[in-house]
């Protein structure tokens, strides 16, 4: 919950560039309904977007209002439109947010190794792969038939 609240903080000073008075979801809310996404492993945004939808999903709807102070949560597709316009660079601050928190906590005690060394993992993953579906930061790969493949990877760092 601390963790969140701090995450929260730092969503809330991103700034908004839509209209507000046509904006159903603030981009804070929007950002910590995506963070609720991954944090609760779900599939995909369709997926997720179903879940809360679904009137007998009553621990994730608790949770997304307890946790995360959503009382509602963005469709699959808003969520991507409000969250395409946030550079990567803007989610920053919440991520070092949590980083001083751990370290202040001194929660990575226990995952310390060989004395004091924190062992880090690191992959590569694809996230999205689409020959119709792309938006502007997609890579591309051309094949050799001549049609484009539009994707998203994934570089992954997690302390094991």
């Amino acid at each position: 919950s601390g963790l969140n609240q701090a995450v929260r903080q730092q969503f809330s000073r991103m700034v908004d560039t839509r209209r507000q008075a046509s904006s159903d979801f603030t981009l804070t809310d929007t950002a910590m309904a995506a963070l609720a996404m991954f944090q609760f492993k779900s599939p995909s945004l369709l997926q997720f977007d179903k879940s809360t939808r679904n009137s007998e999903d009553n621990v994730l709807i608790d949770n997304l209002k307890r946790l995360y102070w959503l009382p509602s949560v963005p469709s699959d597709s808003q969520m991507r439109s409000i969250l395409d316009e946030v550079s990567p660079a803007d989610l920053r601050p919440a991520f070092r947010a949590v980083h001083s928190m751990v370290q202040r906590g001194r929660m990575l005690e226990d995952f310390k190794v060989f004395g004091d060394k924190l062992v880090v993992s690191i992959d590569g993953t694809g996230l999205f792969s689409s020959t119709k579906v792309h938006c502007p930061q997609c890579g591309v790969k051309k094949r050799k038939n001549g049609t484009e493949e539009f994707y998203h990877q994934l570089h992954v760092a997690v302390i094991v």
